[in-house]
């Protein structure tokens, strides 16, 4: 029953190589879907994670997933879209979940730093997928210019999402110098400069080029504004709590 338990986790939390199978299936996904498809994937995969110790302190576990971390912020580099790279957002999140797991972190710990910081994320892309069929590089762009409100929130969101590994980190960071390799902490180390690269180049197209002059720019209604503020103040909380070790 545990392999069984963690041959679907593999696929609900995909890392390399089985993130191949459901990146190929989230990918048809519209975007708004595969969205929602992720945030149900990541909630179920935890769930599933924390029925066995299956694998805990498994050091082949740890280096697939801090490899796929590293290999998936290299992808993350060269998207063109906006729903790629949610997806390989996705990816890495998940492959960190997978490192977290074979470090003897607490998955529910994991979930309550993640949720958070995606949830907001997610709310705050679905917005933009509201107004736009299509979000590439060469279409959608320049945000910030006519909707500064929503480049604060993209950027915060993004930014907790990409900080949470370092602080995650932390929290286990005595096991973590026992059990880690060398390669472990160089593909981790260097995953998470490339996924912070990847984030000021989406940025930078997003947010803080030229606006397209042939597209409406609508605002974002109440709903998403308020739930994405909500989200992001009790992902600082929960920064808060879990740096004064108040998780650990």
């Amino acid at each position: 029953m545990a392999y069984l338990l963690l041959f679907f986790a593999l696929f609900l939390l995909p890392v390399f190589p089985a993130s191949m199978a459901t990146n190929r299936f989230l990918f048809r996904l519209k975007p708004r879907t595969l969205l929602v498809t992720q945030y149900s994937f990541l909630i179920a995969g935890v769930l599933v994670l924390s029925a066995t110790d299956l694998g805990k302190g498994n050091a082949v576990l740890r280096f697939i997933a801090s490899f796929s971390m590293l290999f998936y912020a290299f992808r993350l580099l060269g998207v063109e879209h906006l729903k790629d790279f949610a997806l390989y957002l996705y990816s890495f999140i998940s492959a960190f979940g997978w490192l977290w797991y074979s470090a003897g972190g607490n998955m529910f710990h994991f979930l309550l730093m993640e949720l958070a910081p995606f949830t907001a994320f997610v709310i705050v892309v679905s917005s933009v997928y509201d107004r736009f069929e299509v979000v590439h590089r060469y279409s959608v762009n320049g945000l910030g210019l006519v909707k500064p409100y929503f480049s604060v929130f993209f950027i915060l969101s993004l930014l907790a999402v990409a900080f949470t590994p370092l602080l995650s980190s932390s929290v286990l960071f005595e096991e973590m110098l026992t059990i880690f390799t060398f390669w472990n902490v160089m593909f981790v180390g260097l995953s998470w400069v490339l996924l912070n690269w990847s984030a000021v180049r989406i940025m930078e197209w997003l947010i803080f080029s030229e606006p397209s002059r042939h597209l409406q720019y609508p605002k974002m209604s109440a709903v998403p504004i308020i739930l994405t503020g909500v989200l992001l103040a009790v992902s600082f909380l929960l920064f808060l709590i879990f740096a004064s070790g108040g998780f650990a």
